[in-house]
C-alpha cells in the first residue's frame, strides 16, 4: 500500500478508465451508455479474448453483439463523436 491507499485491482481500474473515456457519450439512452462503460471495461480487462471470451454469459455476449452491429451507433463511436 502507498500512503495508506489500496491499489485498485485490474477490474476496478478497467471500471474506472471506461466510465472517465466513455461515461460522456450520448447515445441517446442512459442505458446503451452504460453497456458501453461495461463492454469497454470487460475488453480492456481481456484485450485479447474474442467476444465470448471477454463476456460472462452467452446473454451478455448477445447483447454486445447487438450493440456493435447497429450502425448509426457503431458510426458515431468509430467516428469519434458522442452525440
Amino acid at each position: 500500500m502507498l500512503y495508506g491507499v489500496r491499489p485498485l485491482s485490474g477490474a476496478m481500474c478497467m471500471d474506472k478508465w471506461a466510465a472517465e473515456e466513455f461515461g460522456g457519450a450520448e447515445l441517446g439512452d442512459g442505458r446503451l451508455t452504460n453497456r458501453l462503460i461495461k463492454i469497454a471495461s470487460d475488453f480492456a480487462d481481456k484485450p485479447t479474448a474474442s467476444i465470448p471470451g471477454a463476456c460472462s454469459g452467452w446473454a451478455e455476449t448477445q447483447a454486445v453483439t447487438a450493440f456493435s452491429i447497429r450502425p448509426a451507433r457503431r458510426s458515431r463511436i468509430s467516428d469519434g463523436k458522442t452525440s
